[in-house]
């Protein structure tokens, strides 16, 4: 039984997790401070192991860049930067452990999931930024620690909008939760978030559908070059912008069909509830699984 913490933008998601099954969950909003952020972490942990005192271990999924050894958020989006959540080693006296939020996501569904199954999995969350990644043989590929940030990777070198913290033309400037509230602008919806998007749409206004419309395809322009990189044999999409799915998912298709040279893997949408968290969680015995599937 572990403690598993998935860190967004928006909020922090944090639960006691046993055999891949969330026992209790808890949802703080993300604080933008430094201090306030670590405080808000540590707060979540103290109040879950009062409850569940044979807790064995934590596992943070951060969004990236990260120094997973350290657990350091690096120059993050959407996060204070430099944050050291490594600090948490010392206040509770059990492993801590740190990777991206998006490799837990993606674990988890290669685990419990709908990748448990095959052998390459890569997974995608829709939300406040841009994540993505990747399992091997239900080991993540991280590279020299900060591999698959696809989020970074440039789709329109013509962008003339430089986003704080983003590279110009990003991925992300265009599939998250800011791409989705420009497109919002661009089709002169009076909006303040995605779900006010959504409700739109399932009233069929026009102006809305075609939000998802073009979301659906920069998405899947974005996943074309994922296939080129990596030809996974799945992709999980997961995150709260994937609720939208029914709206975005054909314009997504097409798009990947247009763009990709390659055998298109099955793309489906998250099967593993609270999978950021349940992923975190295995962060903690990752050694032990390994040994499970070698």
């Amino acid at each position: 039984m572990n403690i598993g913490i998935d860190i967004g933008g928006t909020s922090i998601k944090a639960g006691v997790v046993k055999s891949g099954e969330v026992m209790k969950l808890e949802r703080v909003k993300t604080p933008k401070e430094k201090e306030e952020f670590v405080f808000a972490v540590k707060n979540v942990i103290q109040y879950l192991l009062e409850e569940y005192p044979d807790v064995k271990g934590i596992g943070i999924g951060c969004p990236g860049p990260l120094d997973s050894e350290k657990g350091i958020l690096l120059n993050t989006p959407n996060l204070p930067h430099n944050t050291d959540l490594g600090v948490l080693r010392k206040e509770f006296k059990m492993p801590v452990k740190f990777n991206n939020d998006a490799n837990s996501f993606t674990l988890a569904e290669a685990v419990y999931g709908a990748g448990k199954d095959v052998k390459h999995v890569l997974g995608v969350t829709l939300g406040t930024g841009f994540g993505c990644g990747l399992v091997v043989h239900k080991n993540i590929y991280s590279g020299r620690g900060n591999a698959v940030e696809f989020a970074h990777t440039i789709i329109n070198k013509n962008e003339e909008e430089k986003l704080p913290h983003l590279v110009r033309g990003c991925a992300e400037q265009y599939v998250s939760v800011v791409g989705l509230l420009r497109l919002a602008s661009k089709y002169d919806l009076d909006v303040k978030n995605p779900f006010e998007i959504y409700q739109i749409a399932t009233m069929k206004n026009e102006k809305a559908l075609s939000v998802f419309k073009e979301f659906g395809r920069d998405l899947g322009i974005v996943l074309s070059n994922c296939i080129h990189a990596y030809d996974p044999e799945v992709i999980i999409i997961g995150g709260e912008i994937s609720q939208a799915w029914t709206y975005f998912e054909e314009a997504m298709l097409a798009a990947i069909e247009e763009n990709c040279l390659h055998e298109c893997p099955v793309i489906v949408r998250s099967h593993v509830k609270d999978a950021g968290v349940v992923g975190a969680s295995l962060l903690v015995s990752r050694e032990e699984m390994m040994k499970q599937y070698s």
